[in-house]
């Protein structure tokens, strides 16, 4: 999946003018304090007319996401919409699943680079030497599958300060092999 943005402004105009797009609403959700609603609409790109379009190689279809949010205690109300290009076809995904592959993007993004970015302050490494930062990275990632695969700790801020000051601890845990 890509997607389109404001910088790319004759795409987004074609994929916001659409009228033969499939489409699914999922319906409000409530939780963290507002009402969310997303809707998906899918437009097929084997189509003749679309021959070319975009100039990119393996797209099939374009899908457009809008969401539109309401803060439950501020009153206040937001929409959004989002355009992109994906290379599954109509039969292998519809809207429907087009919208849950875009959420389970954001479960990724919030569930690791979020944590690399914030806990382990990632964004503020100066490493840039060679395969120095893309190995950072790899023990970082490990550390946090560790720590999420013990269970022991619910957030990553406990686990980091409980094993800076138990090294022998910490060691054991990544030298162990996993179990169940």
């Amino acid at each position: 999946m890509t997607a389109v943005n404001d910088n790319q402004p004759t795409m987004l105009d074609d994929l916001r003018a659409w009228s033969k797009a499939r489409h699914a609403d999922g319906g409000w959700e409530k939780g963290h304090g507002r009402l969310e609603r997303r809707r998906c609409a899918a437009l097929d790109l084997d189509g003749p007319e679309w021959e070319g379009f975009a100039g990119l190689h393996g797209r099939r279809q374009a899908f457009r996401i809008e969401r539109e949010r309401r803060i439950v205690k501020q009153g206040s109300e937001s929409r959004e919409t989002a355009c992109g290009l994906t290379s599954l076809d109509a039969g292998r995904a519809g809207p429907e699943e087009i919208a849950a592959l875009v959420r389970r993007h954001w479960e990724i993004e919030n569930r690791l680079h979020y944590v690399r970015d914030f806990t382990c302050d990632e964004d503020r490494c100066r490493a840039h030497v060679g395969n120095l930062p893309r190995n950072l990275a790899c023990l970082t990632n490990a550390a946090i599958s560790i720590v999420r695969h013990e269970g022991r700790f619910e957030h990553l801020p406990p686990a980091n300060r409980h094993y800076a000051a138990s090294p022998q601890e910490e060691l054991d845990a990544v030298l162990k092999p996993p179990t169940g």
